[in-house]
């Protein structure tokens, strides 16, 4: 996982919501710093191995939900184009 990735955490909510995160940085193990569509930026755990989580969902560079949730909720980004995307992950990464 890379800084500008996009990743999808489950929590088990009823109605089931997916939510997204962008990969900031890393931090240590499978903790990154992550953005929120909230602004939010704290430490997550980004794996299976999250006990506060049901399901994780690596999105990578095109942040891509997985087949399985395409017609779940997911509190996401709204990108106007992919030029956004790119921009963050340059800005992130310090290119």
């Amino acid at each position: 996982m890379e800084p500008g990735h996009v990743c999808f955490l489950n929590y088990g909510e009823v109605p089931e919501v997916w939510h997204t995160r962008v990969i900031l940085a890393p931090t240590t193990a499978d903790n990154f710093a992550v953005l929120t569509p909230d602004h939010d930026i704290y430490e997550e755990q980004l794996s299976n191995m999250n006990v506060d989580l049901t399901d994780f969902h690596y999105g990578g560079a095109d942040g891509h939900l997985a087949r399985r949730t395409v017609l779940l909720p997911c509190l996401q980004w709204i990108w106007p184009d992919s030029c956004n995307r790119v921009g963050l992950k340059l800005q992130i990464s310090g290119q």
